[in-house]
């Protein structure tokens, strides 16, 4: 949902957005109060749970942890920095790869102190996100009364590179306008998705934007991660009681009210509200995972829909920014800023619905994912083979 959004349009160009108050701006209420933040923090908590089961897996194998982990998260790093170069440069599992390492380094945490670092790494961002919006006001308001500050739309009130310094180096005076946010400079790496392969693959490769990106989602993943961490080595999911996931629902939804509230009302380009859905994210996260552990206990067919598609969850990752890359790119149909919001929201749906039929379809000819299968023979030297689950015939 999220990441076809992001494809579909340049982050501060106009695209083609309907007016104020139509069905555009539904579905991106849409997307930022149900999906964005959200599931990469349902993903990240995964990750570092699994790697908890992993540990344990290879303790009873007899098999180096460490051996095993390097492996893999060299893998991991290689498929990740083919799909940033050749697909799309907003590639999580890079990320994943270094978490990998940092968290094979803290293996031995007992799980209070995998949640207490976890919990302080994420109270790190809130607390710059906080400390800059007040700043931000303060500046603001001091502006104000000295009759510096011009009057600006309230979506660029917010401290970006651009506001702040401009890229001819130039600096300029906080309050003092910097030119618009969309530049030429800061426009070249979006049109470059305009262009051919070898265009999107030199934007993609710009060492100025690749190691930052990288960067930038190792420290939104690592502090989930260790919370995942912490609750594999509890073996927190396994047997949760109802009235436990009924309350994650109960606080992870109204969170999410609340969040809608404030995001529909005031935008998420100002920093306080930003904090709002950094905060609300992990607590509706949490509410859609017991949401769906609820309704797999109690309607267990339910699970065999979503089932396939969990197990090729590499796999899908790449193969939607594969789709993406052939809608939106000048070496595809060239739709780059030309679809609305609306639209992107019901090709997502449709190609999530697509994904989940084709996964049923290859699982039942495949234990694992194209993706899936090159970790895990890097990981355990395991060459592909033809491999059906068990009891179910192929074909």
């Amino acid at each position: 949902m999220v990441n076809l959004q992001i494809m579909a349009t340049s982050e501060w160009g106009e695209g083609a957005g309907g007016s104020p108050g139509s069905v555009d701006d539904a579905a991106r209420a849409v997307v930022d109060v149900l999906f964005t933040g959200k599931f990469y923090v349902l993903f990240s908590f995964l990750f570092g749970y699994s790697f908890a089961l992993q540990m344990e897996a290879a303790a009873r194998d007899g098999a180096s942890v460490v051996a095993r982990t390097l492996r893999r998260c060299a893998a991991l790093f290689a498929v990740g920095l083919a799909h940033a170069l050749l697909i799309w440069d907003g590639d999580i599992l890079t990320a994943y790869a270094v978490v990998g390492l940092i968290l094979l380094v803290a293996r031995r945490m007992r799980p209070r102190t995998a949640a207490i670092t976890g919990g302080v790494l994420f109270a790190l961002p809130v607390a710059w996100l906080a400390g800059g919006s007040a700043l931000l006001a303060c500046l603001g308001a001091g502006g104000a009364e000295g009759g510096e500050v011009p009057d600006r739309p309230a979506e660029d009130q917010i401290i970006t590179p651009e506001f702040v310094a401009p890229r001819d180096g130039e600096p300029s005076e906080i309050g003092e306008a910097a030119g618009p946010p969309w530049s030429p400079e800061t426009a070249e790496p979006f049109d470059a998705f305009r262009g051919h392969f070898s265009d999107v693959f030199l934007a993609n490769a710009d060492p100025a934007w690749l190691p930052t990106g990288i960067l930038s989602n190792v420290i939104m993943v690592l502090m989930v991660a260790f919370l995942g961490l912490a609750a594999g080595r509890a073996r927190l999911l396994e047997d949760t009681p109802d009235r436990w996931l009924g309350r994650a629902q109960v606080i992870g939804f109204t969170a999410g009210a609340a969040a809608a509230v404030v995001i529909v009302a005031g935008g998420q380009s100002d920093l306080s509200v930003l904090v709002v859905n950094v905060l609300a994210g992990p607590a509706l996260a949490a509410a859609h995972c017991a949401t769906l552990l609820r309704v797999v206990r109690r309607r267990p067919r339910a699970g065999l829909v979503f089932a396939p598609a969990g197990r090729l969850a590499a796999s899908n990752y790449v193969a939607q920014s594969v789709v993406g890359a052939l809608v939106f790119t000048g070496y595809g149909l060239a739709l780059y800023d030309q679809l609305r919001p609306v639209v992107v929201l019901a090709l997502a749906v449709i190609v999530y619905a697509a994904q989940l039929a084709v996964s049923a379809w290859w699982t039942r000819r495949h234990r694992h994912g194209p993706v899936e299968w090159v970790l895990r023979s890097a990981t355990y030297g395991r060459p592909w083979r033809r491999e059906p689950r068990p009891g179910v015939l192929p074909g």
